[in-house]
């Protein structure tokens, strides 16, 4: 390989790993390594499938975990907590009037602030923290792992 080369795949990974550690994506969660991540446009687009329509902002990141993709995360930042907490509160009414694929949502015992529920594919846990919006999907006591590993819930009482 040219120097050249090696200087453009060095800056292409460079760009890489800046574009991941900027939306908070970890390279390990739960003790799994990072196997894939979109980010931007494409990430924004994969939420918004899930939910057949438009839903998340552009700074989104999704992120398999695990060689057979055993955890997966989503993440969208958006401008403010508040505009989050409006997105958080949104999933959970859809979720509650039965418009989303999934079963009746729970605050988790162990994690105020957290939601769980099952349905379209597998286990789920979400919640808001600094004007970011986590939801992870996999199996229940590697997604604890994982949420134990990420920011915690903000503060207040949700309904």
């Amino acid at each position: 390989m040219t120097s050249t080369r090696r200087l453009v795949a060095a800056g292409a990974m460079a760009a890489l790993a800046l574009a991941c550690s900027q939306v908070g994506v970890p390279r390990r969660l739960a003790g799994l390594h990072r196997t894939r991540v979109w980010t931007g446009a494409s990430a924004a687009r994969l939420v918004s499938r899930l939910h057949d329509k438009a839903v998340a902002p552009a700074s989104s990141a999704v992120a398999d975990y695990g060689t057979a993709s055993e955890l997966r995360l989503y993440l969208s930042t958006f401008s403010d907590n508040g505009s989050a907490l409006a997105a958080l509160d949104a999933m959970l009414r859809g979720i509650r009037n039965g418009r989303m694929r999934f079963s009746a949502t729970h605050e988790d015992a162990e994690s105020p602030g957290r939601w769980v529920t099952f349905g379209a594919g597998g286990h789920h846990m979400f919640w808001v923290s600094d004007s970011r919006l986590y939801w992870l999907q996999g199996d229940p006591e590697t997604m604890r792992r994982a949420a134990s590993e990420l920011p915690a819930p903000l503060s207040g009482v949700w309904t």
